[in-house]
């Protein structure tokens, strides 16, 4: 009789880990460890080797996309199911892109955590229903009319800017490190939001690491 599939549980708060471990072990799953931020996450996936990994997008200490990518890149042959309460598509992506094997609302079943579970075990990819439309709508969007006008890019300096603010510069230091007036570095950071349709600081790390721009900073 083959073993039941291993399970590492992060989360950082204890209510949720115990009444999740529960619904695992009734599903059939083994849970193994838990932990309560990312480094804790990574140091027990590495010390345990679980099959899944069934982690909390926000979680203290290290952002959890730098945990998530660190756990794939060292453990490839552990499945890594992300769970959320955040329902903007754009984490989705940022995930998926990444290699993420699972992506599940916290307001979703157990059943359908199982699920997801099971078809990363199986080798593919789970995504909550209640956000697959959003990835369907955006691979299904038309293309654009012939001769219609591409959507803006960011700029090289605009890029630059955006990676300098998001290692927390301010709009001066930027301006004295680039050779450039805190008006146009204030430009730049203008334009780079709104071509990316960003709103906060927040959103520009985030940006920021997705692009690499901040493992490349010096």
């Amino acid at each position: 009789m083959s073993r039941p599939p291993s399970i590492l549980i992060a989360d950082d708060h204890p209510v949720f880990r115990s009444g999740l471990r529960g619904v695992l072990e009734r599903d059939g799953f083994t849970v193994v460890g838990e932990a309560a931020d990312g480094d804790a996450a990574l140091a027990a996936a590495l010390r345990l080797n679980p099959q899944v990994v069934v982690m909390d997008l926000s979680m203290p200490g290290r952002p959890t996309r730098e945990v998530a990518a660190e756990l794939l890149a060292r453990l490839p042959g552990s499945a890594l199911v992300i769970l959320t309460m955040h329902e903007d598509p754009r984490y989705l992506r940022e995930f998926l892109r990444l290699g993420v094997h699972g992506y599940l609302l916290k307001k979703s079943t157990g059943g359908e955590l199982a699920q997801a579970i099971r078809t990363a075990l199986a080798g593919g990819r789970y995504v909550d229903p209640a956000l697959a439309g959003t990835l369907l709508g955006g691979m299904l969007a038309p293309a654009p009319a012939a001769g219609a006008a591409p959507a803006e890019e960011p700029s090289a300096r605009e890029r630059e800017v955006g990676g300098l603010l998001a290692l927390g510069h301010t709009n001066q230091e930027i301006a004295e490190r680039l050779a450039l007036s805190v008006r146009t570095v204030e430009s730049h950071r203008a334009a780079l939001m709104r071509k990316l349709g960003l709103a906060t600081r927040a959103e520009l790390v985030r940006w920021a690491l997705a692009q690499g721009l901040l493992d490349r900073a010096p």
